[in-house]
């Protein structure tokens, strides 16, 4: 078992689930490890993202194939033989490697949005790298999970500074509208700015509008500075919350396929017809739930 001698940066629960983690993990067996979101957790990457406290959450531990554990409500049993590698262990809680981890939480989360935004945290943190991931494709997964890995890696960037904004750049990409850059240069007044995503050739910048980053009088009259910077060099700034990913990702997306297409991107019939698709698909099903 590898040791990590320089911890990650602190979540704010991260000292509840350590102490959760210490009284738990000793009742279930000897080669018991935290594992999928747990262990994303105490790598600094926010599985919990809606969570005020960790009391109440569902912990995932991985056990190998044939260990007998002590079955608990509040705990979910992933089952893996792990190879010396895939194991760790920081501040005395042995866990899954970060590599490990985020395989994990790329197959196993909910959905691909899901999926997406917890690995470009770990690709954005440094934990794992783009190449190190592609090499667990070729691993002996099930089908549907290589699908899903090889789905979140096509996907997947570093450059996203949050989950919120992985989540807006999966809903266009699936829905069919171009590809947009994440972290999107801006040539304005001000000088070189970022978009959270962008389309260059029609200079069209997403901006995600998110109480946590953006709460205070100070940080939204930056954002406005920044907005009617982008505004006056010629681009489109459009404002996306949370509830956008949700139940208003429909009116979003067709949105997004409109001001494209009147700023010079040209929709073929075969693009029509999957955002069209999309679209239905939108009206019955919310991308992210809130």
């Amino acid at each position: 078992m590898s040791v990590d001698t320089n911890p990650p940066a602190r979540l704010p629960h991260h000292d509840a689930l350590l102490a959760c983690a210490t009284a738990l993990l000793p009742q279930l067996h000897p080669a018991v490890v935290l594992a999928e979101r747990s262990a994303a957790y105490l790598w600094g990457v926010d599985a919990f993202p809606r969570a005020g406290s960790m009391a109440g959450q569902v912990q995932h531990v991985c056990l190998p194939p044939q260990a007998r554990g002590r079955a608990q409500s509040s705990v979910r049993v992933h089952r893996a033989r792990l190879v010396p590698q895939e194991r760790a262990e920081t501040e005395g809680i042995p866990l899954t490697a970060p590599m490990r981890t985020a395989v994990d939480c790329a197959v196993n989360a909910r959905s691909l949005y899901l999926a997406t935004g917890l690995v470009d945290r770990f690709l954005a943190a440094g934990l794992v790298s783009a190449d190190e991931l592609a090499s667990q494709v070729e691993r002996p997964w099930s089908r549907p999970a290589q699908a899903r890995l090889e789905r979140v890696l096509a996907l997947a960037s570093p450059e996203s500074q949050s989950q919120p904004e992985s989540w807006a750049r999966v809903l266009f990409c699936e829905a069919g509208l171009p590809p947009p850059l994440p972290q999107c240069r801006v040539r304005t007044q001000l000088g070189m700015l970022h978009s959270d995503l962008g389309w260059p050739r029609q200079a069209t910048a997403v901006e995600f509008d998110s109480v946590r980053h953006h709460s205070t009088l100070v940080q939204r009259r930056r954002d406005a500075v920044r907005w009617r910077a982008m505004r006056a060099a010629g681009w489109v700034v459009v404002s996306v919350n949370l509830h956008d990913l949700g139940p208003g990702a429909r009116a979003l997306v067709q949105r997004m396929r409109v001001l494209l297409q009147e700023r010079g991107w040209s929709c073929t019939p075969v693009e029509a017809e999957r955002i069209d698709r999309s679209l239905w698909r939108l009206r019955r099903h919310a991308p992210v739930s809130q």
